[in-house]
């Protein structure tokens, strides 16, 4: 079977609360459900549904999948914990 439409793969970082700059609060990412990520993750507007992406939290895979559906939305983010001090 050939197909014309041509398909992305991402691999991406879910580290939680082991970040090595605490200078962000991160995302909300459960793996086993959704992926989050802004404007400031290099090539944040490229993944499309119908992509995959594989997750992996700097030691071990966490899974792969195909993206379902993007959800867009504007959100305020809180400043880096560094800019409150």
């Amino acid at each position: 079977m050939q197909t014309d439409v041509q398909r992305g793969a991402w691999l991406v970082l879910a580290v939680g609360d082991d970040r090595p700059r605490r200078s962000n609060d991160g995302y909300d990412d459960s793996p086993a459900a959704h992926y989050s990520w802004d404007s400031s993750v290099p090539n944040h507007q490229l993944p499309q549904a119908g992509d995959v992406i594989v997750l992996w939290d700097k030691k071990v895979l966490l899974g792969a999948s195909v993206i379902q559906k993007i959800v867009v939305g504007e959100e305020e983010k809180a400043p880096p914990l560094s800019a409150l001090r």
